[in-house]
C-alpha cells in the first residue's frame, strides 16, 4: 500500500554534516549531539564517492609561519563545491576571521564550541542556504523563459515579415 509519509521519508534525508577538524577532540564530543538532532555526521575521511555534505563545520587553526592555515584548503573545497560552512576559530584573531571571510564562511565561531549551540546554528546555515540555492534556480528560470520569450519574438517577427502578416496574425 502506498503511504505518503514513508514517501516523504524517502524523499528527504537527514542533513549530512561534515566535521572537518585537524584534531578531532572537539569533533568527537560533537558527533553525539548532532546525531542527536537528527544529523548525519561525516568526517574528512569518510568515503569521497558519498553525495557532498548540506554544511560543514570547519576548523581553522594558525599554523608556522610562510605556511598555509590548517583547515583552509577544507574550506577552499567547500567553497568551490558550493558547500556552506561555518568556521571555528582558536581565538578572536581578526587575521583567521578574514580568513573565514575570504574563504566563504557564513559563520565564524571562536572555540570552545558547545555542540547544543551549535545545532541551531546549523539549522539556520542550512534554512538560509536553501533560500539561496532556491532563489538561484528562480533566477535561472527567469533568464531561461526571457530567452525562450526572446526566441519567439524573432520567429513572429520572421514570419510576419515573410508572409506580410501583423505580430498578432504571425
Amino acid at each position: 500500500a502506498f503511504s505518503v509519509q514513508a514517501f516523504l521519508e524517502n524523499c528527504m534525508h537527514a542533513p549530512r554534516i561534515l566535521l572537518a577538524e585537524p584534531g578531532g577532540p572537539a569533533r568527537s564530543a560533537m558527533t553525539g549531539p548532532l546525531e542527536a538532532a537528527s544529523f548525519v555526521v561525516l568526517h574528512t575521511s569518510s568515503d569521497p564517492t558519498q553525495a557532498p555534505p548540506d554544511l560543514a563545520v570547519v576548523w581553522l587553526a594558525p599554523s608556522e609561519p610562510g605556511q598555509s592555515c590548517e583547515g583552509a584548503g577544507v574550506a577552499q573545497a567547500l567553497s568551490a563545491a558550493q558547500v556552506p560552512f561555518i568556521a571555528v576559530t582558536p581565538d578572536k584573531s581578526d587575521t583567521l576571521r578574514r580568513l573565514a571571510d575570504e574563504l566563504g564562511a557564513i559563520g565564524c565561531l571562536i572555540q570552545p564550541v558547545d555542540a547544543s549551540a551549535l545545532v541551531p546554528l546549523i539549522q539556520a546555515g542550512l534554512q538560509w542556504f536553501a533560500k539561496w540555492r532556491r532563489q538561484g534556480e528562480d533566477h535561472r528560470a527567469l533568464l531561461e523563459a526571457l530567452n525562450q520569450s526572446r526566441g519567439i519574438g524573432t520567429a513572429v517577427g520572421i514570419i510576419a515579415e515573410r508572409h506580410q502578416l501583423t505580430p498578432q496574425g504571425a
